[in-house]
């Protein structure tokens, strides 16, 4: 029989004015004024890592998630009814921009204070990714997060156009 050790939780390091940017975007969004933040990086970097930290840092917040797969990106909606599910809520058939006002006003009427991870961003289905990007644009007067990670390539920073950006830099030693 094999013993797995036990799990233990990692700090970053070397993070510590990336932290901060994010702690500003949720002490903001706690005085309802709500945004959002892509966080870019080279694969290996650290994306999902500095995600799990800010989730695990996030003591009096919801946090939802639903990070991209592949597999689900020619499913439309798929991945914004994964980030919904825990609140219960089931999405409207209509068109993409009247969707994002019903996730803007969702996410307002829940009156908890929200963070949205989408880590992996770029591999949501595209339907998703465009909703939960013009919802993020109407995040005044939310109690709302939405922290998402792309690659640092083209790709990656086409697919966040629009939203406030930070790049990850590699950690040395």
């Amino acid at each position: 029989m094999l013993i797995a050790p036990a799990v233990q939780e990692v700090s970053l390091h070397g993070r510590a004015a990336d932290r901060a940017a994010v702690a500003a975007l949720l002490e903001a969004a706690a005085s309802c004024r709500g945004g959002a933040l892509v966080l870019t990086a080279s694969p290996g970097a650290g994306r999902t890592a500095f995600l799990r930290a800010v989730a695990a840092s996030a003591a009096g917040w919801t946090v939802l998630s639903a990070p991209g797969h592949a597999d689900e990106a020619g499913l439309p909606y798929a991945g914004l009814q994964r980030l919904l599910a825990p609140l219960g809520e089931t999405l409207p058939r209509t068109d993409e921009l009247a969707l994002a006002g019903v996730v803007v006003a969702r996410l307002r009427g829940t009156r908890r204070r929200l963070l949205c991870l989408l880590d992996d961003a770029h591999l949501l289905d595209p339907a998703s990714w465009r909703v939960l990007r013009l919802a993020a644009r109407r995040l005044d007067g939310v109690p709302a997060v939405v922290l998402a990670s792309v690659p640092a390539t083209a790709d990656g920073y086409q697919r966040a156009a629009g939203l406030p950006q930070r790049r990850l830099p590699l950690l040395g030693d």
